[in-house]
Order: structure tokens, then C-alpha cells, then sequence
């Protein structure tokens, strides 16, 4: 099992960081959290990394006295998250619940060497894109096909220099 301590060693960097950047560091271990008769919800899951006092507790990854601090923070991370569409109600269980599991996307973005980017990446709106190169460059986009999408546009921008220079574009000859 993939433990947050492991990832984020230092708990000034887990509490510094952005629900967004923690939430995304936080997947790999979401993935792994994996044991017989527990369910992936809040409180099963924070106590794992935070600690618990209760009768045997756990002592936690962090220091106890950061223990407030961290738990708002994971709590930050968890709702962006769900917000996002990464965790999910688990429709496994019956009636109202806690219990979550890893969206598709989510699945995948745990298999992604860098997160945060491949997540930013798929967040560009569409109309930030060029009307000229947004229907052939989006869908390309979208599926993580960044060189194509990459080659299209320069495409689309070198035929518009072309013709703002009164140049021949490619497979046409320009008659004056």
C-alpha cells in the first residue's frame, strides 16, 4: 500500500499545498487503499495518514500535534476530488453512504507519471482555442494526443501565413 508519507514527507509541504495539488498526489495512495472489510470513505481513510486516539489507534504518518491542520487539508483535498469527478459514490453499496471508489479518469490519471499535468492539460477550455484550429486540434486535445494536436495547429497557422504572404500553400499552386 502506497502510504502519503512516502509521496509527501514533510507536513508543512502536505498543509501548503493546494486542494487541487494535494488531492492529485493523493490518488496513487486512494488506488492502493486496499484492506479486507474496509471501504474507501473519509473515516476510514484519514485516519490512516492522520491518526487516531481511540483504543489501539494508530499513531499516523505525521506528527500529532499537526493533526488539525493536515485533516483540513485532506478534507480540502478529498471534496476537490469529488468535485472533479475523480471520486465517486461506489454504487456497490446500498442506501445513502460515504463509501467512494476511483473514477475511470481517476484510474487513469494514477497511472500518469505527472499527474497535475496531464489533469491541467485536459482543463483548457475549448473556446480558448483559435476558431480556426478549435474542431480539428480539441478531440486530438482531449485524448492525450499532444504532438497531433500540436501538428495541426502549426498546420492550420502555416497555411494562414501562406496566404497573408500571397504564398503557394502546400498542393496548390497561387495564381496572380
Amino acid at each position: 500500500m502506497v502510504q502519503l508519507v512516502e509521496l509527501i514527507p514533510d507536513p508543512d509541504v502536505v498543509v501548503a499545498l493546494e486542494p487541487e495539488e494535494l488531492g492529485l498526489r493523493m490518488l496513487p495512495v486512494l488506488a492502493s487503499f486496499r484492506s479486507p472489510g474496509v471501504t474507501l470513505q473519509p473515516g476510514n481513510f484519514f485516519p490512516t495518514i492522520i491518526g487516531s486516539d481511540q483504543s489501539g489507534g494508530y499513531p499516523g504518518q505525521y506528527p500529532q500535534n499537526r493533526r488539525g491542520e493536515i485533516r483540513t487539508a485532506l478534507i480540502e483535498a478529498w471534496a476537490w476530488l469529488e468535485g472533479q469527478g475523480l471520486l465517486v459514490r461506489d454504487p456497490g453499496w446500498l442506501g445513502p453512504h460515504e463509501i467512494r471508489m476511483l473514477s475511470r479518469r481517476a484510474q487513469q490519471l494514477v497511472k500518469e507519471s505527472d499527474p497535475h499535468r496531464a489533469f491541467s492539460a485536459r482543463r483548457i477550455p475549448k473556446d480558448a482555442l483559435h476558431p480556426a484550429i478549435r474542431e480539428d486540434v480539441w478531440a486530438l486535445y482531449h485524448r492525450g494526443k499532444y504532438d497531433t494536436a500540436v501538428f495541426e495547429a502549426m498546420k492550420t497557422v502555416e497555411i494562414a501565413v501562406r496566404e497573408a504572404i500571397g504564398a503557394p500553400t502546400s498542393g496548390r499552386s497561387h495564381s496572380n
